[in-house]
């Protein structure tokens, strides 16, 4: 690998690409950034403040919000917004946000200057397509919807024990989510140009970052 670089990995929910892009990048030692972290937190401000995606005042709004990136993680207004993205309400709204020319604008602003002067892997919808189409290596990662699905339960009954949610309902989501990302009329869920797909619906993490981790060694040549 050269001494800097971009890898982008893209698929659609639940697709295990944020677990794989971050124990990639702790393996090859570079920062990690989930590009979809970036819009639940613009998601889950919005929300808090009961700013609707209809609403006019929606970029003003945002504009005078503080985000800062650090590890990895969004802060708003200094706060760690972590345990607000994986919450029903967020992942339920966060496509009406995203959808939005001035959500994306803003987020692409956030999303490239973290790569401007480091090696990054990032993960979301549009990094190879968008974001960073001149990425040095780009991959898409897909499952069925029943796996991906399966594998939004575990985690959420894992980061939220004490609460209950329906996998039907789950799989529901899943399925309206993934038709509303690829037909936006703003960067839709695409295979980007020369980006290797990888379907791991039989294959897990471990399997799946060694599998990305071959295929960027075999291109450089290196052992």
């Amino acid at each position: 690998m050269s001494s800097s670089y971009i890898i982008s990995i893209d698929g659609p929910a639940a697709s295990g690409k944020s677990t794989v892009a971050r124990k990639l990048a702790e393996k090859l030692n570079i920062t990690y950034l989930s590009s979809g972290s970036v819009y639940r937190a613009i998601t889950y401000v919005c929300l808090s403040k009961n700013i609707k995606p209809s609403d006019e005042n929606l970029k003003d709004f945002i504009n005078t919000q503080s985000f800062n990136i650090e590890h990895g993680k969004v802060f708003v207004n200094n706060q760690d917004y972590s345990k607000f993205l994986s919450l029903p309400e967020t992942e339920n709204a966060v496509s009406s946000y995203a959808s939005l020319a001035c959500v994306r604008e803003f987020a692409l602003t956030l999303l490239r200057d973290v790569a401007k002067h480091e090696s990054i892997i990032m993960d979301g919808r549009d990094i190879g397509s968008v974001v960073f189409p001149n990425a040095t290596n780009k991959f898409f990662l897909t499952a069925s919807q029943e796996v991906r699905a399966k594998r939004r339960y575990d985690e959420f009954c894992k980061n939220h024990p004490n609460e209950k949610i329906n996998l039907d309902n789950i799989l529901a989501e899943i399925i309206k989510r993934d038709d509303m990302d690829r037909k936006r009329e703003l960067s839709p869920l695409i295979v980007a140009e020369n980006a290797i797909l990888i379907d791991n619906s039989k294959l897990n993490i471990e399997e799946t970052i060694q599998a990305i981790y071959n295929s960027l060694h075999k291109k450089t040549g290196e052992a």
